[in-house]
Order: structure tokens, then sequence, then C-alpha cells
């Protein structure tokens, strides 16, 4: 799969890294946000 690797402009690469960067992003927002939960629940017994 020599063609697929061949990447000149870097787009492939660059959208890997995106969306590596937007999956990251809303992990954490996930986390987040369940934190917020946690401590609201928390804070309310």
């Amino acid at each position: 799969m020599p063609q697929f690797m061949y990447d000149p402009d870097g787009v492939l690469c660059r959208y890997v890294l995106v969306s590596a960067v937007a999956c990251a992003f809303n992990l954490l927002r996930v986390l987040c946000e369940s934190c917020i939960i946690f401590f609201q629940v928390f804070a309310t017994v």
C-alpha cells in the first residue's frame, strides 16, 4: 500500500492530527462535564 502512504501535501497527516486533537478535546470535555456533575451531586449530599 505504498501509494496510500505517499502524501505530498501532508493532507492525510494533517487530517489524522486534527482528528486526534478533536477526539482528545471531546474526551476532555466529557471528563470535565462528568466531574462537574459528580461535584454537584457530592455537594448536595
